[in-house]
């Protein structure tokens, strides 16, 4: 028990620095699924950040673009104002040239002297029309720029929107790939704490399996123990009670032999004392009636104790052929010996029983005896029937040979019963055995596993140690490359310089 309480200590020291590591483990994956959502919370922060610099910049440019466009619009009203000023004032000078045409050709029609008629100017002065003309040609080459830069400006925003939406687009394969990379990293890590809760549970029921079997081995050793002890009790009353009842035969032969001397002073009282054997032949009656009951109940306890072991058996068999399933068989084992406790209490109170039933039976006997020395008294006064009395004492001899005979046959019996204790004891002790041995089974493949676990950790080790070594050969190798390279290097501008 002291080595199995040393194992299960060093299994729990064991269990504490796996459980340990894998707290470690869980805070250093939690540390990265921290920094790995802070990461994405960054990215998704300054492409937010972009995408709003973006919207404020296009904004600005549609702004300026409705800008442009109200421009455009006053100018082309200005243009076509003065357009229609235009047609007045060359409808206004047609008119005035038709006029003089009409004049000139009635003169020359009436043959009146001909008058040198000057060129009637235009109600509008040259420098107006000119200054008209003017502002014609800079609204006509400003309506040319405008248009101009609403193209330029046109093919900018169509420029900014195929620029916005490749951004977009990569910015949204950017945020898919960058989503993917983070769920699979997420799952990975949920993976791989999965897989150490299960091994931290793994652990845990061995360890509490382990302890249930030690416990109920414990149990199961003060049950035997307890029952060891019961039965040695019950041996030592058993045989107390053989030698009492033998020294009480001795003393009812020594009395029937001085009352062989005094029946003649009996005769007169056998009425009397033929009534009160026959109370206490009542008495044996139900003496003997307690005994059978008594021996009925033992023989059940038997049976049951068969059909325990029985059932004991079974398990162990189940036992060697699941080993896999040593839970349900334990707590199966757990159910059995809480049977067998209620069946041990039952026996207690059984044998409590008939040990009230024997004491009963000995006061009776008490009783009796004092009755026959009450009789003896009076049978001193009484000399008259020695025939009949001799006749009642030859009986009473028969009497006295049968219970001797059942003594003997009882002495037999729990000679019996002590023998099938003994050998349920023994198979219990086996079983006992062998639930050592299958501890020290399972012990030993611990002892195996955890030496195979040395040695892989030994073998990793190993290779890192050598990974190692082949870096650092790599390092110097590549350090050898880059001084030849500059030795080569050098000479070359050495050779050059000399040439």
């Amino acid at each position: 028990l002291r080595l199995k309480t040393n194992e299960l200590k060093d299994l729990q020291e064991e269990f504490q620095q796996n459980k340990q590591r894998s707290d470690e483990h869980i805070h250093d994956l939690s540390t990265k699924l921290k920094t790995i959502t802070d990461r994405h919370r960054d990215s998704t922060a300054l492409l937010n950040n972009d995408i709003k610099t973006k919207k404020q910049q296009i904004e600005q440019y549609t702004q300026q673009i409705e800008q442009v466009l109200h421009e455009k619009a006053q100018l082309e009203s200005d243009r076509s104002d003065l357009e229609r000023q235009c047609r007045v004032k060359d409808s206004i000078t047609a008119d005035l040239e038709g006029q003089i045409r009409n004049l000139q050709r009635e003169l020359t029609s009436n043959s009146y002297p001909t008058i040198p008629v000057q060129p009637i100017e235009s109600t509008i002065p040259k420098i107006e029309y000119e200054k008209l003309d003017q502002e014609l040609h800079a609204t006509k080459k400003r309506l040319d720029g405008v248009v101009a830069e609403l193209k330029v400006k046109d093919a900018l925003n169509n420029k900014l929107e195929q620029d916005l939406r490749a951004s977009k687009k990569s910015h949204d394969e950017q945020l898919e790939q960058h989503i993917e990379t983070t769920t699979n990293d997420i799952e990975q890590l949920d993976k791989e704490i999965r897989a150490l809760k299960r091994l931290c549970e793994e652990k845990k029921d061995q360890l509490h399996n382990q302890s249930l079997e030690l416990r109920a081995c414990q149990e199961h050793l003060a049950i035997e123990t307890s029952k060891n002890a019961t039965n040695e009790h019950e041996h030592q009353k058993l045989s107390n009670t053989i030698q009492s009842t033998k020294e009480q035969i001795e003393k009812l032969e020594h009395h029937l032999k001085d009352s062989s001397m005094q029946n003649q002073q009996l005769e007169y009282t056998i009425n009397e004392l033929t009534s009160r054997n026959n109370l206490v032949e009542t008495k044996l009656i139900e003496t003997m009636t307690l005994i059978d009951l008594r021996n009925k109940t033992l023989i059940d306890y038997e049976q049951q104790m068969d059909r325990i072991k029985m059932e004991l058996i079974q398990k162990h068999q189940e036992i060697l052929d699941k080993q896999a399933h040593i839970d349900k068989l334990q707590e199966i084992v757990i159910e059995k010996s809480a049977e067998v406790s209620e069946l041990s209490e039952t026996l207690e109170t059984g044998l409590v029983k008939s040990h009230h039933r024997e004491k009963h039976a000995e006061d009776n006997a008490s009783k009796a005896q004092h009755d026959i020395k009450v009789l003896q008294r009076e049978l001193r006064h009484v000399s008259e029937v020695l025939v009949q009395r001799e006749h009642a004492n030859s009986a009473l001899n028969q009497q006295i040979q049968q219970l001797t005979n059942e003594l003997k046959a009882k002495q037999d019996e729990f000679q019996q019963i002590q023998k099938s204790l003994n050998k349920q004891l023994a198979s219990k002790q086996e079983q006992l055995v062998r639930y050592d041995q299958t501890l020290h089974e399972v012990e030993i493949k611990s002892k195996y596993a955890k030496e195979e676990c040395l040695i892989q950790e030994k073998e990793i080790t190993r290779l890192n140690n050598a990974q190692e070594e082949q870096e650092n050969r790599l390092r110097l190798l590549q350090q050898d490359l880059l001084k030849l390279q500059q030795e080569i290097i050098c000479n070359t501008k050495v050779s050059i310089s000399t040439e």
